[in-house]
């Protein structure tokens, strides 16, 4: 539509920023190079259409956010004048920010209750102790980790045979 390359200029530069998993779970950085999403820091990276962050700037190297800037829409018609004022947030991060603020929580509080559990082997929880090397680091499940776990695994095997044997297949038949 304007004349642009399609394989260059027909994604976001967010949908292949090496931060928006940030932008997902709502973790916003407060000042340029922090490592989270840089949207409240004047990034234009969710509306900008480059392939920057993942093609790399100069022989496949750096990226603005790749190397801790943030996206000032340097390859759209309307820079400079549509971005201005650089490295303020633009006018739709408020809502959109916010939003993912509310839903991120979520998703992350859920993503670390499974880091937590699969950060275990079966055999530390058949045994219900962490091997010394590995106790100094978060040691045993609390009672909401159990309670999520049970769901959370009913969903992973639904439909299908858990792994492992039973005390059935253990004894030895003639």
């Amino acid at each position: 539509e304007l004349g642009r390359p399609a394989w260059l200029f027909g994604e976001t530069v967010h949908r292949n920023c090496t931060r928006a998993g940030y932008y997902e779970e709502g973790v916003f950085a407060d000042h340029s190079g922090g490592k989270e999403c840089l949207v409240e820091v004047g990034c234009w990276g969710p509306v900008v259409q480059c392939n920057i962050t993942s093609r790399g700037a100069i022989n496949h190297v750096g990226g603005c956010m790749n190397v801790g800037g943030a996206c000032i829409g340097c390859t759209m018609p309307g820079f400079p004048d549509k971005f201005a004022p650089f490295y303020k947030a633009p006018p739709g991060s408020l809502v959109s920010s916010n939003t993912s603020r509310i839903v991120g929580g979520g998703i992350r509080t859920l993503r670390q209750i499974s880091q937590r559990d699969r950060n275990r082997t079966p055999l530390w929880d058949k045994l219900d102790a962490v091997p010394s090397g590995w106790a100094r680091h978060k040691g045993q499940p609390t009672p909401v980790d159990k309670v999520a776990l049970y769901f959370y695994e009913k969903l992973q095997f639904a439909g299908s045979e858990r792994p492992g044997r039973t005390a059935e297949d253990e004894q030895y038949h003639d």
